[in-house]
């Protein structure tokens, strides 16, 4: 009875700790993957991408940014093996979107490759992801279907439209690539598609940014154009009294002042379309008119942060969180994947090393406040839990050992009465 009883006590723990016990996940590196920020449960996700040997991935994985966190030791989770995109998937677009109250990725086009042979695994431009049941699905689009398109932006404004321009495609049957310069909006209330105007719209072009203001506009910069085969003049719509050099393959995001922070990106040089960027970080003031360049002073808390391209950026707070990408070198084509993060503090330009929570933007509107009281409370009554689990089976186990002890040390005479033999301390 007494070996049973410990048996049951040992499973009991084995089964504690296991469900305690969390794999610890750390992504690969990557390039040309996708990220955007869910408000509505604090997490930023990310999508496919390509790893050593631009091999797209199927993969979907999150950073929770509820909590405290270092850039050394992010808290990761992947959700790959029960929520992998249906197939290997790069250089597409994201939105986030809400459906009948349901928090929705939306990614659009790309790269889409079979998960199990290298063969294209095109079924539709549009799928979407509710990371609530964390399931894929295929929305039924009406009006016509625009063709396929990869290394392209989209943006959805507050009524709910998600707008698509431009991107390129790859001829399947020979090395042609044709660039578009269309806009695509997808009404995500009815789930229709149209096309939008390219009246005194942009050339074709791909690998820009699309950055959407508060006054409704979006803002197209930089990226890889059609229309003389090079690289978009970053001065199309703004004064740049400061040297700052065009790019693409560059991130963009919406600083809580207004101005758009560019990072990154390639550059063409002696003939070389791969190399590093001047500066690495640049500002585009959208509270001006015309849009002006500029070039702040970038400090660094945390050292020497390198300069990317195909990398993501996205703000969260008064963060730019930066992830992977390719590193970009001055005299050469850049060839190594950095499976790093970066934190931005956008208010001051600081690269730091620790993401805190509460540094939020006066226009957020989740409650951290109400969030660190319910997570203190769940903190709490973990600890209280555990402690007095950890004490009923503590004091189970003692009472187990002193009956074993008691056990051992009795001797039955046939005859006599009982004999005890003393404990140690007793001699």
């Amino acid at each position: 009875m007494t070996c049973l009883t410990f048996n049951i006590i040992i499973y009991y723990l084995l089964y504690i700790f296991s469900l305690s016990y969390v794999e610890s996940f750390t992504p690969a590196a990557r390039a040309v993957h996708s990220s955007v920020f869910i408000e509505s449960n604090n997490r930023l996700y990310f999508l496919g991408g390509e790893i050593n040997g631009n091999i797209p991935v199927n993969e979907v994985f999150y950073l929770d940014v509820s909590k405290n966190f270092d850039t050394v030791s992010p808290p990761w989770t992947d959700l790959t093996p029960a929520a992998a995109i249906p197939f290997r998937s790069s250089w597409a677009g994201v939105s986030d979107i809400s459906i009948n109250g349901d928090s929705i990725i939306s990614l659009f086009g790309g790269y889409m490759l079979d998960n199990n042979i290298d063969q294209d695994s095109f079924t539709s431009n549009l799928y979407t992801f509710n990371v609530t049941s964390q399931q894929w699905s295929i929305p039924q689009i009406q009006g016509n279907s625009p063709k396929r398109r990869r290394n392209m932006k989209s943006v959805i404004d507050d009524s709910g439209i998600i707008y698509i321009f431009g991107g390129y495609f790859v001829v399947p049957t020979t090395p042609q690539e044709i660039m578009f310069n269309d806009m695509i909006k997808i009404d995500i209330n009815t789930f229709s598609l149209s096309f939008g105007s390219t009246q005194n719209g942009p050339t074709r072009r791909c690998a820009y940014t699309a950055t959407l203001l508060p006054k409704g506009i979006i803002v197209y910069i930089g990226g890889y154009e059609e229309d003389g085969n090079s690289i978009v003049d970053i001065n199309e719509n703004a004064n740049n009294i400061n040297s700052i050099e065009s790019r693409y393959l560059h991130s963009a995001v919406l600083a809580p002042d207004g101005k758009i922070i560019v990072y990154g990106g390639l550059k063409d040089a002696l003939g070389e379309e791969t190399m590093k960027v001047v500066p690495d970080l640049a500002v585009l003031d959208t509270n001006t008119f015309p849009f002006e360049w500029n070039v702040p002073q970038v400090t660094s808390n945390v050292g020497s942060i390198p300069s990317l391209a195909c990398h993501s950026a996205d703000i969260v707070g008064d963060n730019m969180i930066v992830a992977f990408g390719n590193i970009t070198r001055s005299n050469a084509p850049s060839v190594e994947l950095n499976p790093k993060i970066y934190l931005l503090n956008v208010m001051n330009y600081t690269w730091v090393n620790t993401f805190d929570p509460k540094q939020q933007s006066t226009d957020n509107n989740i409650d951290t406040t109400q969030q660190d009281k319910i997570a203190k409370i769940k903190t709490e009554i973990g600890i209280i839990c555990g402690v007095i689990g950890s004490v009923v089976i503590i004091v189970i186990i003692f009472f187990i050992n002193k009956w074993k002890k008691r056990d051992k040390v009795t001797l039955r005479i046939p005859g006599e009465e009982t004999l005890r033999i003393p404990s140690e301390k007793r001699l």
